[in-house]
């Protein structure tokens, strides 16, 4: 007796845990009129959330092509009297400045993110020219006209011990000459 109750016991609660699975449709860059907060008379912020930590400062102008319907957004404007629109698209680790023009074309971008995953191109070329050197924090900086990035930086912070460098590398330079510093 004491055998079936328990078998049904476990019965109910693999039931009852069946019957708490929900499946969620994948997530996408939905907004509406209150997702976005006005900040200047054409400036324009929306905070991101990331389904897995680098999603969007890996490549944040690759994610908001993929993700954010400039012309959805224009039409939800109720003023539509603007010559241009600046979008700032914001996560926990930094942001992406996007200039639309009035008919939705992307003109230019400006991005900065900090403590990021820095490439494996510049991590190698660290590690040989500052050996026993700690990365403690960096920061990316970079802008450029429509999709490109025309200039790119990361500022990077060493330390070892008590001694700290700061270092500024071009992305396009570190492939030819190394590593700048300061």
């Amino acid at each position: 007796m004491k055998a079936i109750m328990c078998y049904l016991f476990l019965l109910c609660c693999i039931f009852s845990v069946k019957a708490q699975v929900i499946e969620l449709d994948p997530a996408n860059l939905k907004y509406s009129k209150t997702s976005f907060v006005q900040t200047g008379l054409n400036e324009f912020q929306l905070k991101i959330n990331e389904e897995y930590a680098g999603q969007f400062s890996s490549n944040p102008i690759a994610y908001v092509k993929k993700n954010f319907d400039i012309q959805e957004f224009i039409a939800s404007i109720e003023s539509k009297n603007f010559d241009s629109f600046e979008v700032n698209f914001k996560s926990t680790k930094g942001f992406l400045n996007a200039f639309y023009d009035k008919k939705g074309n992307l003109v230019s971008t400006f991005q900065q993110f900090k403590d990021i995953y820095v490439p494996k191109e510049i991590r190698e070329n660290l590690y040989s020219k500052y050996k026993g050197w700690s990365m403690v924090k960096n920061k990316y900086v970079a802008s450029g006209k429509l999709d490109r990035i025309d200039k790119a930086e990361y500022r990077i912070r060493l330390e070892r011990g008590k001694e700290h460098q700061n270092i500024k590398i071009t992305p396009k330079v570190i492939m030819n000459s190394g590593v700048a510093s300061n």
